[in-house]
């Protein structure tokens, strides 16, 4: 199902009975080896529902195996025009056990970890709204591009619970401490031009289409892809992304003369 020139070929986890795609989450990789996962559960914004969170558990596999065929850049975006994801599905919550919730938030977090984990870059393409788990999808890609209508809440504390995918550990890390501790707080909306004044996105395209957005993302994954050695960019990021996780800055540097020596061997 892996296929690097054009979307020729396009996959969903679910698929009805005639072969034709019923998924909330839609995989294709463009020319160049950039994959594309998109959301599209337009009936509920693309809320994080049990059904959606286990098709992003099967575009996982897909990536890792698109990566080992030389995938080398990943967007994630959505086909439901208007919002980038709602975050949870608040209906399917309210029918949850306490034990079911702790179980599906375990599995959530798993997925996000797995996002961050993916060993190519990373760019989450948000055309509309990004709210509460949505923005924790966002936070486990690597970078953020945003559109002009773009915004991003994190409204756990308002409904009694805090972020629990990810949210309180990544974004502190990303905008800093006190700004983090202010959007979880408040739980407020945060537009576009203040995202990326902040840092909490990357780059704002003032055109408002998904298709924009996305553009612009394939467009600098691509860049990198035809301009830096493919496994530098795999020991870049993690040795980034694991000396954040040190201690100290002697272990994080550890770290980096680890990631170094591997890239020595292939040579």
């Amino acid at each position: 199902f892996l296929v690097i020139e054009g979307y020729v070929e396009e996959w969903s986890s679910v698929m009805d009975a005639a072969g034709k795609s019923v998924g909330f989450v839609g995989c294709s990789v463009l020319d160049g080896g950039i994959g594309v996962i998109a959301l599209n559960r337009g009936e509920g914004r693309n809320a994080l529902s049990e059904g959606l969170v286990r098709e992003l558990e099967n575009a996982l596999e897909w990536v890792s195996v698109g990566v080992s065929e030389g995938m080398r850049g990943l967007v994630v975006g959505s086909d439901v025009p208007g919002v980038f994801c709602a975050g949870a599905d608040l209906k399917e919550r309210e029918r949850m056990s306490r034990d079911e919730v702790q179980v599906f938030v375990t599995r959530l977090r798993r997925v996000m970890s797995g996002i961050a984990q993916v060993s190519v870059p990373t760019v989450a393409c948000l055309s509309g709204g990004a709210y509460g788990g949505g923005a924790e999808l966002a936070l486990a890609c690597d970078f953020r591009f945003a559109s002009s209508s773009a915004e991003l809440a994190f409204p756990e504390v308002r409904l009694g619970v805090i972020p629990g995918a990810g949210g309180t550990q990544r974004l502190p890390r990303l905008v800093g401490l006190s700004r983090a501790k202010h959007l979880i707080f408040t739980g407020e909306k945060v537009d576009a031009d203040r995202a990326l004044a902040i840092g909490l996105v990357d780059r704002v395209t003032v055109q408002a289409s998904e298709s924009s957005v996305r553009d612009e993302a394939v467009k600098f994954l691509h860049n990198i892809a035809v301009s830096s050695a493919p496994l530098a960019i795999i020991h870049a990021k993690s040795a980034i992304q694991r000396g954040l996780e040190c201690n100290s800055l002697l272990d994080a540097m550890k770290v980096e003369g680890q990631s170094y020596d591997r890239i020595l061997d292939t040579w």
